[in-house]
Order: structure tokens, then sequence, then C-alpha cells
């Protein structure tokens, strides 16, 4: 029931919403840790998002603006204040024990917090995410970030729900508007102004 709960209130925010618009993301829920919603920036794209002590953020979501859709990772700490917004890091991220994906992330800032994000269009990458413990996070052989991913996959499996219920919602046609209704014929009374 919570779950209808929560999705009218998103498929009610989503009406108002253009897939480009400026607004804020919208909350869809949160499970154990992570903070799923869905946001009009990346083409109503839906996300998992976790904080860690460290003051690590970390986000895993869709992005439709681009001609193929897109998975995204960004992954960010206010102490990382060297990072210059627009230029390439090379990142090398691990899960548990395998091999690492290689990947080239762009650093950006928003909110006065730098982040790096990384995209793929290979789904085994959020498939690793969800299925393992740890990521281990590396910048020129030097760690930067060890994250358990403790309750991932629930998180992963309920943004799977966001995005099917913002999905549905976009496959309905816009409800049609009534016709204006023509105004109707004035009969000229002298006597009664009120006549139609």
């Amino acid at each position: 029931m919570k779950t209808q709960v929560l999705a009218a209130a998103l498929l009610c925010s989503l009406m108002a919403v253009s897939p480009l618009s400026a607004q804020q993301p919208l909350h869809w829920k949160a499970i154990n840790g992570w903070e799923v919603g869905m946001e009009p920036a990346t083409g109503n794209g839906c996300f998992i998002e976790s904080g860690y002590e460290d003051g690590t953020h970390l986000r895993l979501g869709f992005d439709f603006t681009d001609k193929q859709t897109l998975i995204y990772l960004s992954l960010g700490n206010a102490k990382w204040k060297s990072l210059e917004a627009g230029k390439d890091y090379p990142l090398e991220f691990q899960f548990d024990d395998n091999p690492a994906w290689k990947a080239t992330a762009a650093a950006a800032e928003r909110d006065n917090v730098k982040f790096l994000v990384v995209t793929t269009t290979d789904s085994n990458f959020a498939i690793d995410f969800s299925r393992k413990l740890g990521m281990r996070v590396t910048f020129m052989g030097r760690s930067i970030a060890a994250l358990k991913l403790k309750s991932s996959s629930e998180a992963v499996r309920e943004m799977l729900d966001c995005q099917d219920a913002v999905r549905k919602y976009a496959s309905k046609p816009a409800p049609e508007t009534p016709p204006t209704p023509s105004e109707p014929q004035r009969r000229n009374s002298a006597s009664d102004p009120f006549e139609l």
C-alpha cells in the first residue's frame, strides 16, 4: 500500500514535469540507507544514492538525454577540492575481487560540491554493483573510495520499479483538453440586458 501511495505521489508530481525541466529530483522511496528518486534533468531517469561516513556521496542511475540509454555513477566528496570541473580523470572500479572496470570520469560541480561522473551502456556494470558487497575506486593507483554496497541489490530493484512506473506514466496519452464551448448567440433585447 505504501509503495502505491508513493507511486501515486511521484506520478502526480510528474504531471507538472517536462523531461528536461530544471526541477529538483523527486523522492520515490528510502530503502536500507539508499534514497531512490527520479531526476528530471536526466530525461526522468531514476537513481539510487547513498552517503558514507567519510563524506563520500554515491549515485547510480539512468540518463535518457542521449540517443542511447546511459547508466551513470556519480561519486563525490567535499574534500576533493582539487578536482577541476570539465577535466577527465582515469578511474578504476573494482567490485569485490572481480577484475577492475576502467573508465574515464568527467569532473563536475554542483552546489559547491565537486564530483566525478562515469557513464556506460553496459548493464553488467549495474549488475556487478547490485550483486557485490563492496566497491573500491582508484585514481592512478591511489584509492579514493572503498565503499560497502550493503542492500545495493534491493536498491537497484527499487530503482527499476521506479523507472517502470515513470515509463508507464510517460506512455499514457495526455488527457484531451475539452473543447472550448462556443459562445452562445446573443439575442438583442432592449428591455433585458441579461437575456442571451
